[in-house]
Protein backbone atom coordinates (compact mmCIF):
# COMPACT_ATOMS: atom_id res chain seq x y z
CA UNK A 1 0.00 0.00 0.00
CA UNK A 2 2.90 2.26 0.89
CA UNK A 3 6.26 2.24 -1.07
CA UNK A 4 9.03 1.79 1.07
CA UNK A 5 10.68 5.10 1.79
CA UNK A 6 7.68 6.78 1.91
CA UNK A 7 5.87 7.22 5.02
CA UNK A 8 2.78 4.79 6.37
CA UNK A 9 0.19 7.48 7.04
CA UNK A 10 -2.31 4.58 8.00
CA UNK A 11 -2.47 4.08 11.88
CA UNK A 12 -5.33 3.06 13.90
CA UNK A 13 -5.69 0.41 17.20
CA UNK A 14 -4.14 -3.22 17.38
CA UNK A 15 -6.35 -5.20 20.05
CA UNK A 16 -5.58 -8.54 20.98
CA UNK A 17 -8.30 -10.95 21.44
CA UNK A 18 -8.95 -11.55 24.84
CA UNK A 19 -6.53 -9.29 26.55
CA UNK A 20 -8.84 -7.67 29.38
CA UNK A 21 -9.42 -3.60 29.32
CA UNK A 22 -6.84 -3.39 32.67
CA UNK A 23 -3.82 -4.07 30.35
CA UNK A 24 -4.98 -0.09 28.83
CA UNK A 25 -6.02 1.18 25.74
CA UNK A 26 -5.02 -1.09 22.61
CA UNK A 27 -1.64 0.77 20.86
CA UNK A 28 -1.83 3.29 17.80
CA UNK A 29 0.34 0.71 14.94
CA UNK A 30 0.99 1.62 11.59
CA UNK A 31 -0.39 -0.96 8.87
CA UNK A 32 1.66 -1.62 5.78
CA UNK A 33 -0.87 -3.59 3.22
CA UNK A 34 0.85 -6.04 1.35
CA UNK A 35 0.52 -9.20 -1.35
CA UNK A 36 2.11 -12.74 -0.84
CA UNK A 37 5.23 -11.86 -2.10
CA UNK A 38 6.26 -8.83 -0.70
CA UNK A 39 8.33 -10.07 2.59
CA UNK A 40 10.16 -12.05 0.28
CA UNK A 41 10.82 -10.03 -2.34
CA UNK A 42 11.92 -7.39 0.15
CA UNK A 43 14.11 -9.76 1.98
CA UNK A 44 12.47 -8.80 5.19
CA UNK A 45 14.29 -11.15 8.22
CA UNK A 46 11.83 -13.25 10.29
CA UNK A 47 12.69 -13.26 13.65
CA UNK A 48 10.43 -16.01 14.67
CA UNK A 49 7.19 -17.93 12.79
CA UNK A 50 6.57 -17.53 9.33
CA UNK A 51 5.90 -15.10 6.54
CA UNK A 52 3.08 -14.91 4.15
CA UNK A 53 2.90 -17.89 1.36
CA UNK A 54 4.23 -16.71 -1.75
CA UNK A 55 1.95 -18.94 -3.36
CA UNK A 56 -1.17 -18.76 -1.99
CA UNK A 57 -3.67 -16.58 -4.23
CA UNK A 58 -5.65 -13.61 -3.02
CA UNK A 59 -9.53 -13.42 -3.48
CA UNK A 60 -11.11 -11.03 -5.62
CA UNK A 61 -12.52 -7.88 -4.77
CA UNK A 62 -16.53 -7.78 -5.07
CA UNK A 63 -18.70 -5.51 -6.63
CA UNK A 64 -19.52 -2.85 -3.88
CA UNK A 65 -23.12 -2.09 -3.18
CA UNK A 66 -26.16 -1.39 -0.61
CA UNK A 67 -26.02 -4.87 0.36
CA UNK A 68 -22.12 -5.25 0.56
CA UNK A 69 -19.60 -2.23 1.83
CA UNK A 70 -16.30 -2.24 1.74
CA UNK A 71 -16.53 -1.94 5.61
CA UNK A 72 -18.84 -5.12 5.27
CA UNK A 73 -15.96 -7.30 2.84
CA UNK A 74 -13.16 -5.93 5.05
CA UNK A 75 -14.34 -7.09 8.57
CA UNK A 76 -15.57 -10.69 6.65
CA UNK A 77 -12.58 -11.50 5.17
CA UNK A 78 -10.08 -14.36 7.15
CA UNK A 79 -6.69 -12.45 8.23
CA UNK A 80 -3.17 -13.32 9.46
CA UNK A 81 -0.84 -10.93 10.40
CA UNK A 82 2.79 -10.52 10.51
CA UNK A 83 4.09 -7.81 13.21
CA UNK A 84 7.77 -6.26 13.79
CA UNK A 85 9.49 -6.44 16.77
CA UNK A 86 8.37 -2.60 17.69
CA UNK A 87 4.65 -3.79 17.47
CA UNK A 88 5.35 -6.74 19.88
CA UNK A 89 6.54 -4.47 22.12
CA UNK A 90 4.34 -2.14 22.10
CA UNK A 91 2.18 -4.32 22.80
CA UNK A 92 3.47 -5.43 25.73
CA UNK A 93 5.44 -8.45 25.22
CA UNK A 94 8.86 -9.51 25.50
CA UNK A 95 9.66 -12.34 23.36
CA UNK A 96 7.82 -13.18 20.17
CA UNK A 97 7.20 -16.85 21.05
CA UNK A 98 4.28 -14.83 23.64
CA UNK A 99 2.43 -13.47 20.61
CA UNK A 100 2.77 -16.02 18.40
CA UNK A 101 -0.33 -17.73 17.34
CA UNK A 102 -2.45 -14.54 19.68
CA UNK A 103 -5.41 -13.29 17.60
CA UNK A 104 -5.13 -9.86 16.86
CA UNK A 105 -7.00 -7.17 14.25
CA UNK A 106 -6.78 -3.36 13.09
CA UNK A 107 -9.17 -0.80 12.85
CA UNK A 108 -9.00 2.83 11.03
CA UNK A 109 -11.72 5.00 10.73
CA UNK A 110 -15.11 3.14 9.91
CA UNK A 111 -13.15 0.13 9.00
CA UNK A 112 -12.54 -3.04 11.36
CA UNK A 113 -10.38 -5.90 10.36
CA UNK A 114 -11.05 -9.51 11.25
CA UNK A 115 -9.78 -11.34 14.56
CA UNK A 116 -6.49 -13.21 12.74
CA UNK A 117 -3.54 -15.37 14.13
CA UNK A 118 0.03 -13.39 14.10
CA UNK A 119 2.10 -15.60 11.92
CA UNK A 120 5.32 -14.46 12.16
CA UNK A 121 7.37 -11.57 14.09
CA UNK A 122 9.32 -9.76 11.52
CA UNK A 123 13.04 -7.71 12.26
CA UNK A 124 12.65 -4.14 12.54
CA UNK A 125 13.29 -2.40 8.92
CA UNK A 126 13.56 1.40 7.94
CA UNK A 127 10.37 2.64 5.81
CA UNK A 128 10.91 5.73 6.15
CA UNK A 129 14.42 8.06 6.58
CA UNK A 130 16.73 7.79 9.82
CA UNK A 131 15.61 10.90 10.66
CA UNK A 132 12.52 8.93 11.96
CA UNK A 133 12.53 5.71 14.23
CA UNK A 134 11.23 2.45 13.21
CA UNK A 135 7.48 2.92 14.38
CA UNK A 136 5.40 -0.34 15.01
CA UNK A 137 4.19 -2.14 12.21
CA UNK A 138 1.48 -4.59 11.25
CA UNK A 139 1.09 -6.38 8.11
CA UNK A 140 -1.64 -8.23 6.26
CA UNK A 141 -2.92 -8.82 2.46
CA UNK A 142 -5.59 -7.15 1.57
CA UNK A 143 -6.11 -6.55 -2.59
CA UNK A 144 -8.49 -3.69 -1.84
CA UNK A 145 -5.93 -1.44 -0.20
CA UNK A 146 -3.23 -2.46 -2.57
CA UNK A 147 -1.82 0.52 -5.23
CA UNK A 148 1.61 0.26 -6.02
CA UNK A 149 3.49 -2.86 -7.89
CA UNK A 150 7.15 -3.42 -6.91
CA UNK A 151 9.09 -4.86 -9.87
CA UNK A 152 12.86 -6.33 -9.47
CA UNK A 153 15.04 -5.58 -12.33
CA UNK A 154 18.78 -6.28 -13.63
CA UNK A 155 20.32 -3.35 -14.59
CA UNK A 156 21.95 -4.58 -17.57
CA UNK A 157 19.33 -4.02 -20.50
CA UNK A 158 17.05 -1.63 -18.31
CA UNK A 159 15.88 0.28 -20.75
CA UNK A 160 14.66 -2.85 -23.03
CA UNK A 161 12.84 -3.76 -19.97
CA UNK A 162 11.49 -0.65 -19.34
CA UNK A 163 9.80 -0.97 -22.79
CA UNK A 164 8.42 -4.60 -22.42
CA UNK A 165 7.01 -3.51 -19.17
CA UNK A 166 5.35 -0.48 -21.06
CA UNK A 167 4.26 -2.56 -23.22
CA UNK A 168 2.55 -5.46 -20.87
CA UNK A 169 0.89 -2.75 -18.94
CA UNK A 170 -0.96 -0.75 -21.95
CA UNK A 171 -2.17 -4.16 -22.80
CA UNK A 172 -3.90 -4.28 -19.67
CA UNK A 173 -4.58 -0.87 -18.55
CA UNK A 174 -6.29 2.70 -20.47
CA UNK A 175 -3.94 4.86 -18.59
CA UNK A 176 -0.45 5.60 -18.55
CA UNK A 177 2.40 3.81 -16.31
CA UNK A 178 4.25 5.99 -13.68
CA UNK A 179 6.95 4.67 -12.26
CA UNK A 180 9.91 5.24 -10.09
CA UNK A 181 12.68 3.47 -8.89
CA UNK A 182 13.32 3.02 -5.21
CA UNK A 183 16.76 3.29 -4.82
CA UNK A 184 16.23 6.91 -6.06
CA UNK A 185 13.46 7.17 -3.69
CA UNK A 186 15.50 6.49 -0.75
CA UNK A 187 18.39 8.70 -2.08
CA UNK A 188 15.93 11.58 -2.08
CA UNK A 189 15.22 11.34 1.33
CA UNK A 190 18.91 12.41 2.16
CA UNK A 191 19.80 14.78 -0.61
CA UNK A 192 19.48 18.13 2.00
CA UNK A 193 21.72 16.23 3.88
CA UNK A 194 24.23 15.73 1.39
CA UNK A 195 23.67 19.50 0.06
CA UNK A 196 24.61 20.36 3.46
CA UNK A 197 27.66 18.29 3.67
CA UNK A 198 28.90 19.92 0.40
CA UNK A 199 28.70 23.08 0.97
CA UNK A 200 30.14 23.06 4.78
CA UNK A 201 32.93 21.28 2.89
CA UNK A 202 33.48 24.04 0.36
CA UNK A 203 33.28 26.27 2.96
CA UNK A 204 35.76 24.81 5.54
CA UNK A 205 38.56 24.41 2.42
CA UNK A 206 37.72 28.37 1.83
CA UNK A 207 38.39 28.95 5.44
CA UNK A 208 41.49 27.10 6.00
CA UNK A 209 42.57 29.03 2.54
CA UNK A 210 41.91 31.93 3.85
CA UNK A 211 43.78 31.49 7.19
CA UNK A 212 46.79 30.05 5.13
CA UNK A 213 46.99 32.71 3.80
CA UNK A 214 46.58 35.35 6.25
CA UNK A 215 49.06 33.21 8.19
CA UNK A 216 51.85 33.94 5.45
CA UNK A 217 51.17 37.42 5.62
CA UNK A 218 51.30 37.87 8.64
CA UNK A 219 54.37 35.72 8.81
CA UNK A 220 56.27 37.61 6.20
CA UNK A 221 55.27 41.18 7.72
CA UNK A 222 56.71 39.93 11.24
CA UNK A 223 59.68 38.39 9.66
CA UNK A 224 60.64 41.61 7.98
CA UNK A 225 60.42 43.88 11.07
CA UNK A 226 62.71 41.16 12.91
CA UNK A 227 65.08 40.38 9.96
CA UNK A 228 68.24 42.21 12.48
CA UNK A 229 67.00 40.45 15.39
CA UNK A 230 67.05 36.84 13.79
CA UNK A 231 70.33 37.93 12.28
CA UNK A 232 71.79 38.84 16.19
CA UNK A 233 70.71 35.46 17.04
CA UNK A 234 71.59 33.58 14.81
CA UNK A 235 75.18 35.25 15.39
CA UNK A 236 75.42 34.43 19.04
CA UNK A 237 74.44 30.68 18.03
CA UNK A 238 70.84 30.32 18.11
CA UNK A 239 69.76 27.19 15.60
CA UNK A 240 67.13 26.90 13.28
CA UNK A 241 64.95 24.63 15.81
CA UNK A 242 64.84 27.49 18.18
CA UNK A 243 64.07 30.70 15.97
CA UNK A 244 61.37 28.28 15.20
CA UNK A 245 60.07 28.23 18.63
CA UNK A 246 60.51 31.61 19.02
CA UNK A 247 58.88 32.60 15.91
CA UNK A 248 55.81 30.09 16.06
CA UNK A 249 55.32 30.55 20.10
CA UNK A 250 52.93 33.76 19.18
CA UNK A 251 50.78 31.78 16.40
CA UNK A 252 50.62 28.41 18.55
CA UNK A 253 49.41 30.61 21.30
CA UNK A 254 46.52 32.19 18.72
CA UNK A 255 45.93 28.13 17.70
CA UNK A 256 45.24 27.00 21.14
CA UNK A 257 42.69 30.16 21.76
CA UNK A 258 41.11 29.55 18.26
CA UNK A 259 40.60 26.12 19.38
CA UNK A 260 39.36 26.11 22.71
CA UNK A 261 36.74 28.69 21.59
CA UNK A 262 36.09 26.66 18.56
CA UNK A 263 35.12 23.40 20.02
CA UNK A 264 32.24 24.09 22.07
CA UNK A 265 30.85 25.70 19.01
CA UNK A 266 31.47 23.27 16.35
CA UNK A 267 30.49 20.44 19.11
CA UNK A 268 26.83 22.23 20.01
CA UNK A 269 26.57 22.27 16.47
CA UNK A 270 26.70 18.92 15.70
CA UNK A 271 24.96 18.07 18.67
CA UNK A 272 22.25 20.30 17.11
CA UNK A 273 22.44 18.64 13.25
CA UNK A 274 22.11 15.17 14.66
CA UNK A 275 18.91 16.00 17.04
CA UNK A 276 17.01 15.63 13.84
CA UNK A 277 17.77 11.89 13.36
CA UNK A 278 16.10 9.18 15.67
CA UNK A 279 19.71 7.22 15.20
CA UNK A 280 22.75 9.13 16.46
CA UNK A 281 26.20 8.53 16.34
CA UNK A 282 28.49 9.32 19.05
CA UNK A 283 30.65 12.41 18.43
CA UNK A 284 34.49 11.17 18.73
CA UNK A 285 36.58 13.18 20.94
CA UNK A 286 39.57 12.06 19.02
CA UNK A 287 38.21 14.15 16.07
CA UNK A 288 38.74 17.09 17.80
CA UNK A 289 42.36 16.28 18.75
CA UNK A 290 43.34 14.98 14.78
CA UNK A 291 41.78 18.57 13.79
CA UNK A 292 44.41 20.09 15.90
CA UNK A 293 47.26 17.71 15.47
CA UNK A 294 46.50 18.75 11.61
CA UNK A 295 46.23 22.20 12.14
CA UNK A 296 49.50 22.61 14.34
CA UNK A 297 51.36 20.51 12.05
CA UNK A 298 50.39 22.84 8.57
CA UNK A 299 51.81 25.73 11.40
CA UNK A 300 54.77 24.12 11.73
CA UNK A 301 55.94 23.56 8.29
CA UNK A 302 54.53 27.09 7.37
CA UNK A 303 56.54 28.95 10.21
CA UNK A 304 59.71 26.57 9.38
CA UNK A 305 59.56 27.42 5.60
CA UNK A 306 59.16 31.28 6.39
CA UNK A 307 61.51 31.02 9.01
CA UNK A 308 63.96 29.39 6.80
CA UNK A 309 63.74 31.68 3.89
CA UNK A 310 64.19 34.38 5.99
CA UNK A 311 67.16 33.00 7.28
CA UNK A 312 69.06 31.31 4.77
CA UNK A 313 71.31 33.88 3.98
CA UNK A 314 74.62 34.95 5.36
CA UNK A 315 73.58 36.79 8.70
CA UNK A 316 76.30 39.39 8.40
CA UNK A 317 75.18 40.16 5.06
CA UNK A 318 71.73 41.05 6.54
CA UNK A 319 73.16 43.18 9.17
CA UNK A 320 75.29 45.11 7.04
CA UNK A 321 72.47 45.38 4.42
CA UNK A 322 70.10 46.42 7.63
CA UNK A 323 73.02 48.74 8.24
Amino acid sequence: MQVPSSEIRDSGPLEVEGRVESAGPAPMVDMQVVDPNFMRMMDIEMIAGVGFDPEMTMSEVPSFSEEITPADYLAAQPRSYVLNQTAMKKLGYSHPEELLGKHVRWSIGGFQLAFGPVIGIMKDYHQESLHHAVDPLVMTIEPLWLSNILIKVETAGLGQTLEDLKSVWNNRYNYALSYSFLDEMFDRLYRSERVQIRILSGLTLLAVFIAVMGLLAMLALSLQSRTKELAIRRIIGANFASLVRLIGSRYLAILVLGTLAAVPFSYWAVRAWLADFAYQIRIDPLVYVWTFAFFLALLVVIVGAQTWSATARNPISKLREEG
